[in-house]
């Protein structure tokens, strides 16, 4: 188990990456954005507030789309809703008191995933404290940055949005390796493919998260 765990200088270089990589999603969020017709400080207070990349991506979408504002919202709170489930994982390890509120803003696919390369939970939850807020600070940052250049490129030609779905394979990976894990992982797969022709696009995802009511149901059955 013990070199499962990643070197410090790993964890910094592999941080540094995604921070990166979010911060160029940024900019195709923050161009979007203006698109759709938001202020600079709009497009920075939402990336700030909502804080889940895909649901700020799917908001400014449908208004672009001309959607209701409405249908924008609750999209938004549908796609954010998948953070439930690594809320329940963040939630072992994380403090009691002001910290594990505060924590619960910093809960995504990313930040979930990165705490656990943590030998411990005190080491688990500091890598997952300290990667959220600056990925958050590189969000935000990359959706300003996205809405001044917004006239100047085109964002969507970058195709940096299958960058997260890589990284994310690459550092649950480990993970994998215990076989109720992958079967779980597998499970998922199948729910959300069969799903994507029925569903709108970034909701397969949530549908996905079906496969986690047996681990529940036997968890309260042995409590």
């Amino acid at each position: 188990m013990a070199n499962m765990i990643p070197s410090h200088r790993t964890v910094v270089k592999d941080g540094a990456v995604i921070c990166l990589t979010l911060l160029a999603v940024g900019v195709s969020y923050g161009s979007l954005s203006h698109q759709a017709g938001l202020h600079l400080w709009q497009t920075a207070f939402l990336a700030a507030l909502a804080y889940g990349g895909a649901a700020e991506i799917l908001f400014v979408g449908t208004l672009g789309a001309s959607g209701s504002p409405v249908a924008a919202v609750l999209g938004g709170v549908l796609v954010n809703s998948r953070n439930l489930a690594y809320g329940m994982n963040v939630g072992t390890i994380a403090p009691r008191g002001w910290r594990i509120v505060a924590g619960a803003h910093l809960v995504n696919d990313e930040t979930t995933a990165f705490s656990r390369t943590g030998a411990s939970s005190e080491q688990r939850w500091r890598r997952f404290s300290v990667f959220g807020v600056v990925m958050l600070a590189s969000w935000i940052s990359g959706a300003v940055a996205g809405q001044m250049v917004a006239d100047l490129t085109d964002t969507d030609a970058f195709g940096v949005d299958a960058a997260f779905p890589v990284i994310l394979i690459a550092m649950v990976l480990p993970d994998l390796r215990r076989q109720p894990t992958l079967l779980a992982a597998l499970a998922a797969v199948v729910v959300s493919v069969s799903a994507t022709p029925f569903v709108p696009s970034g909701l397969t995802a949530v549908c996905a998260l079906v496969v986690l009511l047996p681990w529940a149901l036997s968890t309260r059955r042995s409590a």
